[in-house]
């Protein structure tokens, strides 16, 4: 079971699914919604990426046990994921 903050009431897919991704890279977005269950991932500020709005990325194991990097944006009470990824072999250790 995948739990959210709790001012949080729903997540959207962003445009961006699958883009830029090839191969073991490739994440689909619900994989990478259970990454918000892991107790122990970390979120980030995407200062790199947050021109516009305010972007996070959450890094920690999906469900599947996959290192798992997602982009993501709050607007009100909405999570809505930009991106997707595995980390490569080299990240993982």
């Amino acid at each position: 079971m995948v739990t959210f903050p709790q001012n949080v009431s729903s997540v959207q897919e962003g445009p961006e699914e699958g883009e830029g991704q090839s191969g073991e890279a490739r994440c689909s977005f619900e994989e990478a919604m259970t990454v918000f269950g892991d107790l122990l991932a970390r979120i980030f500020d995407d200062e790199e990426h947050s021109e516009d709005e305010k972007q996070e990325i959450i890094i920690g194991h999906s469900i599947q046990q996959h290192l798992v990097l997602v982009s993501f944006t709050c607007v009100e009470d909405t999570i809505r994921l930009l991106s997707a990824r595995k980390a490569p072999g080299a990240q993982r250790l």
